[in-house]
């Protein structure tokens, strides 16, 4: 799985941009990259999100394994990418409590 971390100062979202994994593996994968991301990014990370182009749809398993993992659909941008080819975002945001436990590590790290 690659996943982009935020690096423009107003966005907070991790972009997932590559899953080469077998169905049986993605759940582990993604809760141990969902749980690790906020801790390895340098800005704070307050959701993931998943761009698909809409042309070219989820395999179904995939969607459907996503949807059990949380994500909800954030929405369409139609015409994103072209006349008729539209931009889908299916995200799954980060509690405020495990933003505000990062934060509170982050803290204790700098002042060790």
């Amino acid at each position: 799985m690659s996943i982009s971390p935020p690096i423009v100062s107003p966005a907070t979202a991790g972009i997932i941009k590559i899953i080469a994994a077998s169905k049986d593996f993605l759940g582990d994968l993604h809760r141990y990259a969902y749980d690790s991301l906020p801790f390895v990014s340098i800005k704070k990370v307050t959701k993931i999100k998943i761009l698909e182009n809409t042309s070219e749809r989820l395999n179904s398993e995939l969607e459907e394994a996503l949807l059990n993992e949380g994500y909800k659909e954030e929405g369409i941008m139609e015409h994103e990418l072209g006349f008729s080819n539209h931009l889908r975002s299916l995200v799954k945001y980060y509690s405020e409590a495990f933003i505000e436990k990062v934060e509170q590590q982050r803290i204790w790290e700098v002042k060790r």
